[in-house]
C-alpha cells in the first residue's frame, strides 16, 4: 500500500523537478541545462550542477532558450514584465513571453535583463569592493584609495549605492583626504521614462569642504537602452548644503541640474561607464557647478577586475581660499559579488 503512494508521489516530485530547469541552446550548437541566474549587461549567468562557478555567457552567442519559470524581463523599448520565457519551435530567434494570461513573440535580441521572480533579497543584491595601494620612498609617500558599490534590481524600481575614499599621507605637506559618495532611486515608467531621488556626497580638502550634501529629485529618459549600452538623460531639482574645513558659514543652494548617463558593456572584457551632473544656482548669481565620473573596467576571472577611474569636480564660486576645482585619477584591483 505504502508502495503504491509513494511510488506516484516520487515520479511527480522528479518531473516536478525536471520541469523546474531551464534549458539554453547556444550558436555552437551546445547544450546547458541548469538554472538562469540572471541575465544584465548582455552577460547571462547561469548555473549548472557539475560546475562550481556560474557560466558566464554572452547574450548575442544563445540560440534558444526555455524556462517554465516566471521573470522580471525588460525589452529594448523600456517594456518590463513578468513572464516565462521559451523560445518558439521552427522560429529561430524568437522567444514567447507568457505572462500567465497573455502571450506574444519577440526577437531574443531585444532582451535586455532577466531576473528569476521568488529569489530572495539577497540574490537581487550585486556588490563590488576594490582597493588600490601607493608607497613610495621619496617624502615617505602613503597613499590608500577604496571603491565600494551595489546595485539592487525590483519589479519596478532599482536603487544603487557607492562609496569612494582617498587618503594620501607624505612629509611636508598636510594629509589629503576625499571621499565621495552616492545614493539613488529610480522608478520606471512606460515608454522609456523614469523617476529619480538621488542623494550626493563630496568631502574635499582641496576645494575646502568638510561635506557637500546635493539631494535632488527629478525624472528622466533613456535614449538608447539595448544589450551593447545605453544613454540616458535626467533633470530636475537639487538643494545643496554645504560646510568648510576652514570654519567658514554653511552655505545652502537651490539649483536647477540636468544629467548625462552612458554605459557601453558589450566590447569583450572591457566596459566603460561615465556620467556627469550640471547644476545652475537659483539662489546665488551666476553659480553653477559640474561633477564628471568616468570608469574604465577590464574583466578578469573569478570576478576578479581591474578599474581606471577619473573624478572631476568643478564649482564657480568656491569658498575663499579654495580653488574652482579638483580631479582624482585612480587605478585599482577589486572583485564583485554575484549570484
Amino acid at each position: 500500500m505504502i508502495k503504491k503512494i509513494l511510488l506516484p508521489l516520487v515520479c511527480l516530485i522528479s518531473i516536478s523537478v525536471l520541469a523546474q530547469k531551464d534549458t539554453i541552446k547556444l550558436k555552437d550548437d551546445g547544450i546547458l541545462i541548469g538554472e538562469i541566474k540572471e541575465l544584465k549587461q548582455s552577460v547571462l549567468s547561469f548555473k549548472t550542477s557539475y560546475s562550481k562557478k556560474n557560466f558566464q555567457i554572452k547574450w548575442h552567442e544563445i540560440a534558444e532558450i526555455r524556462s517554465n519559470r516566471y521573470f522580471i524581463v525588460e525589452l529594448e523599448n523600456g517594456t518590463r514584465i513578468s513572464t516565462t520565457v521559451n523560445s518558439i519551435d521552427n522560429n529561430p530567434g524568437k522567444v514567447d513571453l507568457f505572462s500567465g494570461m497573455n502571450s506574444f513573440e519577440e526577437e531574443i535580441e531585444n532582451i535586455i535583463l532577466l531576473n528569476p521572480i521568488g529569489k530572495n533579497m539577497f540574490s537581487r543584491l550585486s556588490m563590488a569592493i576594490d582597493f588600490g595601494l601607493t608607497l613610495t620612498k621619496a617624502n615617505n609617500l602613503k597613499q590608500i584609495t577604496s571603491n565600494i558599490s551595489g546595485n539592487y534590481t525590483a519589479d519596478k524600481w532599482s536603487s544603487s549605492a557607492y562609496y569612494k575614499m582617498v587618503l594620501s599621507r607624505q612629509d611636508g605637506i598636510d594629509d589629503v583626504r576625499r571621499i565621495d559618495g552616492n545614493i539613488d532611486f529610480l522608478y520606471f515608467l512606460p515608454k522609456e521614462w523614469f523617476l529619480a531621488v538621488e542623494a550626493d556626497y563630496l568631502g574635499n580638502d582641496e576645494q575646502l569642504l568638510e561635506m557637500r550634501s546635493t539631494y535632488k529629485v527629478g525624472g528622466g529618459y533613456f535614449f538608447l537602452k539595448s544589450n551593447e549600452m545605453y544613454f540616458g538623460t535626467g533633470t530636475g531639482l537639487a538643494y545643496t548644503n554645504e560646510k568648510y574645513t576652514d570654519g567658514a558659514p554653511t552655505k545652502q543652494s537651490s539649483e536647477i541640474y540636468a544629467g548625462l548617463g552612458f554605459n557601453k558593456y558589450d566590447i569583450g572584457d572591457f566596459s566603460i561607464m561615465t556620467n556627469a551632473a550640471y547644476y545652475y544656482s537659483l539662489t546665488e548669481s551666476n553659480r553653477n557647478r559640474l561633477d564628471l565620473n568616468l570608469n574604465l573596467i577590464y574583466d578578469l576571472p573569478y570576478d576578479f577586475y581591474i578599474k581606471m577611474s577619473y573624478t572631476y569636480n568643478f564649482d564657480s564660486q568656491p569658498t575663499e581660499g579654495a580653488v574652482k576645482s579638483d580631479y582624482v585619477a585612480q587605478t585599482s584591483f577589486g572583485w564583485e559579488l554575484k549570484h
